[in-house]
């Protein structure tokens, strides 16, 4: 895959200061099209700031791959310390295209952390749809995320390499190996743009190209019929990215559209398909890294769903609460009681971080009952001190 046009080797510039980062971006200016992704420390909360939340961008041209790594950069951690003009411009305008999967859920990583109001974003999951189904049965078309491995593999017939190296420390020196998988997504990005183009370029009739995702604009058919696209970009729980139901694939690279359905009681209704909003797509995240951890312990002991660490992220990292998380979460809303029992089965399943005081507001609104249940007696006995 690391070959230009003509054979010739593929530049990787790992770019660790400011002045050199700049000198390469303006190297981007020329195109049209280039592949983009991030990377970031795992398991990382909003309150580390910038540097862990962006560690490395990611960008690919036919010819170069730049990683910008961030989180070397000497200085401060404001944007202007951070994002070199250049960079800062690539991602801004609508001039140059930039490819990727789960491409607004990277970018609002960067608006929330590095002030970056990213524009020419191209979700390749839609233009994936578009190719697969258009002719066949259009109303698979949507925007359900699929996952850039499974569309690589499809399209390119080549392996993603995935292995431990993506739950990297991302915020220090990399070595080669995190070097060769940093710089495979945004090249992979770009070949597959390539290819998807010219398969849809192929059909007849032919459907337009989708419109650049940051638009929330519906995915267009040949005969000018739109599809209605309402459950946008969402990330489905890591169960369900166009396989059955029962397949476990817990993966960050395994996430698509409509929020985890299969974690509410038999008896819920529906979840509505409006698209959540940034912060439940990185609590989603969050979970799915955390799910996608080896176990702490040989023993199988349990651990916290996908659905309990979204309701604590949103409750712990966001200071939301609980009656918030509910209605982030699904509409109509989650029953407060769910919340509360999500963020308490996070925390004692997966010991995680949380502040005493706001911890124990859970508990007593639990009720009198959650006194009495017996694997919630170490949790009282801190929060009662």
């Amino acid at each position: 895959m690391y070959e230009g046009p003509a054979g010739e080797r593929v530049k990787v510039h790992y770019c660790r200061d400011f002045e050199s980062s700049e000198r390469i971006a303006k190297l981007f200016l020329d195109g049209d099209v280039i592949g983009f992704d991030l990377e970031w420390k795992a398991n990382v909360t909003a309150s580390k700031g910038p540097r862990q939340n962006v560690s490395l961008i990611q960008v690919a041209s036919e010819h170069r791959i730049a990683l910008f790594h961030l989180a070397l950069f000497e200085g401060g951690d404001r944007p202007q310390d951070l994002v070199p003009p250049t960079l800062r411009y690539i991602m801004e305008t609508a001039k140059i295209t930039k490819v990727g999967v789960a491409i607004k859920a990277d970018c609002t990583r960067l608006r929330n952390f590095l002030d970056i109001d990213a524009r020419g974003l191209f979700e390749l999951s839609h233009l994936y749809k578009l190719v697969k189904y258009s002719t066949i049965d259009a109303s698979q078309i949507n925007k359900r995320l699929v996952s850039l491995a499974q569309q690589v593999q499809e399209h390119l017939q080549l392996p993603l390499w995935k292995g431990e190296v993506r739950y990297s420390d991302w915020s220090q020196p990399l070595d080669m190996q995190q070097i060769e998988y940093a710089a495979s997504d945004p090249y992979a990005c770009l070949h597959l743009f390539d290819a998807l183009e010219r398969k849809r370029s192929a059909l007849n009739p032919c459907p337009p190209r989708p419109y650049h995702a940051e638009l929330d604009m519906p995915i267009r058919l040949a005969d000018g019929a739109t599809i209605p696209t309402l459950d946008e970009d969402n990330y489905d729980d890591i169960s369900t990215l166009d396989v059955d139901e029962e397949n476990d694939t817990s993966s960050i690279d395994t996430v698509a559209s409509t929020l985890a359905a299969q974690h509410l009681s038999p008896t819920s209704p529906p979840p509505s398909s409006s698209s959540p909003d940034s912060l439940v797509q990185f609590a989603q995240a969050f979970a799915e890294a955390r799910r996608a951890l080896p176990p702490r312990y040989s023993h199988p002991y349990p651990r916290a769903t996908v659905a309990t660490l979204r309701a604590y992220y949103l409750w712990h990292e966001h200071g939301l609460a609980p009656k918030e998380v509910a209605k982030r979460l699904r509409s109509p809303p989650l029953r407060e009681t769910t919340v509360l029992t999500y963020i308490v089965e996070a925390i004692r399943l997966d010991d995680l971080d949380y502040d005493k005081v706001r911890l124990r507001h859970v508990m007593l609104a639990l009720g009198d009952g959650a006194r009495r249940v017996v694997r919630y007696k170490r949790l009282w006995a801190v929060v009662d001190k």
